[in-house]
């Protein structure tokens, strides 16, 4: 039995006025830098290691779509952005104005 293909769908980015919180803590966190999309993980004060996704399509629409997110607010980059329960990706402003995109 083969696993499924990993999918993404780009939905904006347009201004989500829905709930965006991180989980509090040092904690998994998801982040585009350049064309790759990477998780970081902490544990401790010292403790930091990051993992490349996988290499795919929907990665690369994925690393796409989060730098669109970040350019709808004015920031040239990719960065951090969230997987929220329903499997929506939602990107923050990088001002810290409190405002998030929905980006798919």
């Amino acid at each position: 039995m083969q696993g499924l293909a990993p999918r993404f769908r780009a939905i904006g980015p347009r201004e989500w006025s829905g709930f965006y919180k991180r989980i509090p803590g040092k904690d998994t966190a998801f982040h585009v830098k350049g064309r790759k999309v990477q998780c970081l993980w902490e544990r401790g004060r010292y403790e930091r290691a990051w993992c490349d996704i996988v290499e795919s399509t929907a990665a690369d629409e994925l690393a796409r779509a989060v730098s669109e997110g970040k350019r709808f607010f004015g920031y040239s980059g990719g960065g951090s952005f969230l997987i929220n329960e329903h499997g929506q990706v939602l990107v923050p402003s990088p001002a810290g104005d409190g405002r998030q995109a929905l980006v798919g």
